[in-house]
Order: C-alpha cells, then structure tokens, then sequence
C-alpha cells in the first residue's frame, strides 16, 4: 500500500498541481503540501482515502486515454 505521500508524488510527476489535487480532493493545499514535504507523515485515514480514490480515478482515466489514442 502506498503512502499519501507516494501518491501526492505520483500524481505531482503526472504533472498535477499541489492546488489540482486539493481542490479534486478537497484537502486544503497547504496540507497537501505539508504531506509532501514530509511534516506530516501520520496522515488522517480519510485523507488518505481521498488522496487514494483520486488517484485511482486519474491514473484509470489517463491509461483509458492512453489506450483509446493507441487504437486511433
């Protein structure tokens, strides 16, 4: 299972702003930031959850992308 982190650095090298993954799941900027950074490293269970959720939902939707240019 991945870290909050893992998956805030994940989605950040997919080229997502710290602000992209706030607003999609609705955890304030700064302490997604501060997940990043390593201040935090005990995250809230349903943090985690958002941040995982989201991740799942755009990694399935650039693959799905991916595949569909792929076939064209």
């Amino acid at each position: 299972m991945k870290t909050a982190k893992q998956l805030i650095d994940e989605l950040t090298s997919a080229g997502l702003s710290q602000g992209k993954v706030s607003e999609a799941t609705g955890i304030p900027q700064a302490t997604i930031s501060r997940i990043q950074n390593g201040k935090i490293a005990d995250t809230k269970a349903s943090y985690w959850n958002r941040l995982s959720a989201f991740h799942a939902q755009h990694f399935a939707a650039r693959s799905n992308s991916l595949t569909q240019a792929a076939a064209a």
